[in-house]
């Protein structure tokens, strides 16, 4: 498949009075592929995208976004609380793979826990106050200002997109 600014540069060459394996050169493309824009483009006088066989989507535009919302606000969501929440009339397979269309995947929440805005201030004034120390003295330092207590009865999953492991919502 290639891009519609290469089916452009195809049709502007050919509109140039290029030929086929010119613009399959200056393009880098076969000539065969540059060939068969052009025919199509002589055939319908455009390149827009023809439609599609298949079965039409069940969810519409306004549900794709309702889906994102949800799972944006509340990231611990499930499928089927989504699927619930907005009415949805379809599985909650479809729910999942909108997510996955999204670039959202379930994962276990990071086992590392938030600090509050207190903590991170007492932190960044402690390494201000000791910044000329070596590496080895911050080897040392344990900060002993984090709890962390896990319910492991019940099994939950975090949706988000890849590299946010630890963004605070996502925890």
């Amino acid at each position: 498949m290639i891009s519609e600014a290469t089916c452009g540069s195809i049709v502007s060459l050919h509109r140039l009075h290029y030929t086929n394996a010119q613009i399959a050169r200056e393009l880098r493309i076969a000539k065969p592929t540059v060939t068969r824009w052009v025919e199509r483009y002589k055939r319908e006088g455009n390149l827009e995208a023809r439609p599609r066989t298949g079965r039409p989507r069940c969810t519409t535009t306004q549900d794709d976004q309702n889906i994102k919302s949800s799972i944006k606000n509340n990231p611990s969501s499930t499928s089927l609380n989504i699927k619930e929440d907005h009415n949805l009339r379809c599985t909650i397979q479809t729910v999942h793979n909108r997510l996955h269309s999204f670039n959202l995947r379930a994962r276990k929440p990071a086992k590392k826990p938030y600090l509050t805005e207190p903590n991170m201030e007492k932190r960044m004034e402690y390494a201000l106050n000791y910044s000329d120390k070596p590496a080895s003295f911050w080897e040392n330092v344990i900060f002993l200002n984090e709890k962390t207590f896990y319910d492991t009865s019940k099994a939950t999953n975090v949706w988000r997109q890849p590299g946010t492991r630890f963004i605070i919502n996502h925890l």
